[in-house]
């Protein structure tokens, strides 16, 4: 697929900046392609917000692709502040 083959380059140990803000215009399809990439992990992501716990960029830390992550809003998603703390 053309989600598949946007993120065939992205690696691990990679700084990735996701656009939009709060759940609104998010690459939901990019993110999944990533969280289908099993050798990829140890992501640095760069991001408005921290989705929610099962959307937005909260799949790639429920999937454990997230070493590192610059947000200005975590308040939705219970999984990475539970990692955050």
């Amino acid at each position: 697929s053309s989600s598949i083959q946007a993120v065939q380059n992205i690696k691990s140990n990679q700084t990735i900046m996701i656009g939009g803000f709060g759940l609104c215009g998010v690459p939901l399809n990019l993110i999944n392609a990533l969280c289908s990439k099993e050798e990829v992990n140890n992501l640095h992501v760069v991001s408005t917000n921290g989705g929610t716990t099962d959307n937005g960029i909260g799949k790639l830390f429920k999937a454990k692709k997230v070493k590192r992550v610059t947000a200005s809003y975590v308040g939705e998603s219970k999984l990475l502040e539970k990692l955050y703390f």
